[in-house]
């Protein structure tokens, strides 16, 4: 779905981390509302817009162990209610009364990012 640039028109998207390289891309089914003040939603997503995101984020030049995920967010029932793409794999989704979710954003750190205290980059390490 990421990499073909899909765009559902049945799901409202939101990104983590920023608009021009965001740390991570959410999908929740209009059926859902995200309660949330961390992810930041984007309205009118078209292809050519996850098309952009996906080079920026994910470029094929990528170091090995730094690829980005995508997983499908599955409510209690099993039915599809979401999907997740990040470098992080994975989250807390919570789900709330009356259709309402809450997902957790990834640590706000893109790969190779980091502060070793003296002005220099460091590695970060994912677990």
């Amino acid at each position: 779905m990421f990499l073909s640039y899909q765009v559902l028109p049945d799901y409202n998207y939101y990104t983590s981390g920023g608009y021009d390289k965001p740390n991570a891309i959410l999908g929740v089914h209009k059926d859902y509302l995200l309660v949330t003040d961390q992810w930041t939603s984007i309205p009118n997503v078209d292809s050519a817009q996850i098309q952009k995101w996906i080079r920026t984020i994910d470029p094929q030049d990528r170091r090995p162990g730094h690829n980005y995920l995508a997983y499908y967010i599955l409510d209690p029932e099993g039915k599809q209610v979401g999907f997740w793409y990040s470098i992080q794999n994975y989250t807390v989704v919570k789900f709330l009364e009356e259709n309402k979710i809450e997902v957790y954003t990834p640590d706000l750190i893109q790969p190779g990012d980091g502060y070793d205290g003296n002005g220099g980059r460091m590695r970060i390490k994912l677990r």
